[in-house]
C-alpha cells in the first residue's frame, strides 16, 4: 500500500513544483482583501486537483492498469491507494501553501496575507475530499478522458464558490433566515464541523465502496 502511494507521489514531483509556483501567483492575484480571506483554500485546493489529475492522466498514458493487475496486487488495494493518496497530496498542498504564506507574512511586500489557520485546513480538506469522492467513482468508470470534465465542473463549482458565498452573504445580510443561519454557525461551530465530516465520510465510504465495485468489474 505504501508503495503504491509513494508511486503516485513520485509520478507528481514536477506537477508539485508547478503547484508551488502556482501558489505564489495566487497569492499575488488574490491579494484583493475580499479574496485574500480564501487565498489557501482556493490555491490548496488547486494544487491537490492538478497533481490528483495529473497522476490519473499519467497512468492513462502509459496503460498503468494493465500493468498494475499484472502484479501481485489485489484490486482493493489499487482503489484504497489512489483514495488514500488524496489525502497526501492534500497534505502536501497544504503545507505547499502554509510555507508560501508565511513567506507573503513576513515579507516586505505592498500586500499582506496572514497566515494560514484551522478553518482554511479543514475548508480545504472538505472540498478536496467531496472532488475526489464525486470523481474517483467517474474514473474507474470511464477512464480519465471523463474524469477530466467531471473534474473541471466540480473544480469550477468548489474554486469560485467561497468568493459567490460571500459576495452574497454580504448583500443579504438583513434576510432573516440567513441571519439564523450564521448565528447557528457562529455559536455552534464544533457542532457544524462535526455534522460536514459526518456527512463527508458517508460520502467518502459511498465512493469507495462504488469505485471498488466498479473496478472490481472491469476487464483488462
Amino acid at each position: 500500500m505504501i508503495h503504491l502511494i509513494k508511486k503516485e507521489v513520485i509520478l507528481q514531483k514536477k506537477m508539485l513544483w508547478f503547484g508551488f509556483f502556482y501558489s505564489i501567483f495566487l497569492f499575488v492575484a488574490f491579494s484583493n482583501p475580499v479574496l485574500k480571506e480564501f487565498v489557501y483554500i482556493m490555491t490548496a485546493f488547486g494544487i491537490a486537483y492538478i497533481t490528483i489529475l495529473g497522476a490519473i492522466q499519467s497512468e492513462y498514458k502509459n496503460n498503468s492498469d494493465i500493468v498494475m493487475n499484472s502484479l501481485p496486487i489485489t484490486r482493493r488495494e489499487i482503489v484504497l491507494g489512489k483514495y488514500l493518496s488524496v489525502f497526501v497530496f492534500t497534505g502536501i498542498a497544504l503545507f505547499v501553501v502554509a510555507i508560501v504564506g508565511l513567506f507573503f507574512h513576513l515579507a516586505p511586500l505592498p500586500f499582506d496575507h496572514r497566515l494560514i489557520n484551522g478553518n482554511d485546513i479543514i475548508i480545504a480538506l472538505i472540498s478536496i475530499v467531496f472532488l475526489a469522492s464525486i470523481s474517483l467513482p467517474a474514473y474507474f468508470k470511464t477512464g480519465a478522458q471523463w474524469m477530466r470534465v467531471v473534474n473541471m465542473i466540480v473544480f469550477m463549482l468548489i474554486f469560485f464558490a467561497p468568493a459567490q458565498i460571500t459576495g452574497f452573504v454580504l448583500n443579504n445580510q438583513e434576510q432573516v433566515w440567513l441571519q439564523n443561519m450564521l448565528d447557528l454557525a457562529q455559536h455552534n461551530i464544533g457542532l457544524l464541523i462535526i455534522s460536514v465530516a459526518g456527512i463527508l465520510f458517508i460520502l467518502l465510504a459511498l465512493s469507495y465502496r462504488l469505485s471498488l465495485r466498479i473496478y472490481s468489474k472491469r476487464d483488462f
